[in-house]
């Protein structure tokens, strides 16, 4: 699993915590933050049954979920490493900031739209290329301020 990915996981749960805040446990924190695919599930499944998941909640877990581009289904039953975990962590903040998701496939499109390479918007961003690769692909998250830097120069 990526960061990206585990980050989507946090961010939704983050979702579901700002609509119904008593209706999660601790324990629904942990469990979700170190086996998020399974514990998502299950917990999205009890936020139905306890009818606290309106039409609008519903559409915003589905364009969250619209971010996961990669999926191993061994890989969901398996505890995340801890690394990973402050990624989720990271996600559900975000959600109950109100932040809406960082898109680094859009950001990734319009620099390839623009015939951009990914060492020509690292050297316009003052960063490294193997930063660019790395957070496009989903194995690093970029900081809201980068995010933000890039889709003004690619007109995001």
């Amino acid at each position: 699993m990526t960061h990206a990915t585990i980050f989507v996981y946090g961010y939704i749960f983050g979702i579901l915590k700002n609509a119904a805040p008593d209706s999660l446990t601790a324990n629904d924190f942990e469990r979700c933050a170190m086996s998020p695919t399974t514990e998502t599930a299950r917990i999205i499944t009890k936020m139905h049954n306890l009818r606290k998941i309106t039409p609008d909640i519903d559409r915003k877990i589905a364009a969250a979920f619209s971010q996961i581009t990669e999926f191993d289904e061994q890989d969901a039953h398996r505890m995340q490493p801890v690394e990973l975990q402050s990624s989720w962590q990271r996600g559900y903040y975000a959600a109950l900031a109100g932040t809406p998701l960082n898109s680094w496939g859009d950001i990734s499109a319009a620099r390839k739209a623009k015939g951009m390479s990914q060492a020509q918007l690292a050297d316009s961003l003052g960063v490294t290329q193997a930063y660019i690769s790395a957070v496009e692909n989903g194995t690093r998250n970029a900081s809201d301020e980068m995010t933000a830097k890039a889709k003004a120069l690619l007109g995001v």
